[in-house]
């Protein structure tokens, strides 16, 4: 919504508040990590979206679309030292 777009560049926003809810809740629900990445980039809300999917890469090992949407915000950070973690971590996990 156009409410949410003139918002997102201030601190906190409405999706911020959303991820930050979602991430202290106990079990975490699964959400999917293209949209966590989606948020995180489009909402300025790297801090919250990097540890989600971080804990989705330890929960559920075995799916890529959580070890790509983490390694994508790692690049447009430059956290280039998590990434190869990252892909270290991956080759693991075929």
């Amino acid at each position: 919504k156009e409410c949410h777009q003139r918002q997102r560049h201030l601190r906190p926003n409405v999706v911020q508040a959303l991820l930050e809810g979602v991430s202290l809740s106990q079990p975490q629900p699964k959400i999917p990590s293209e949209l966590i990445k989606f948020l995180g980039k489009t909402y300025n809300a790297w801090h919250i979206s990097i540890p989600l999917l971080e804990s989705h890469v330890m929960l559920f090992p075995t799916e890529i679309r959580c070890f790509d949407a983490l390694a994508e915000l790692y690049h447009l950070l430059g956290e280039d030292d998590n990434l190869f973690g990252l892909w270290k971590r991956r080759a693991r996990f075929p």
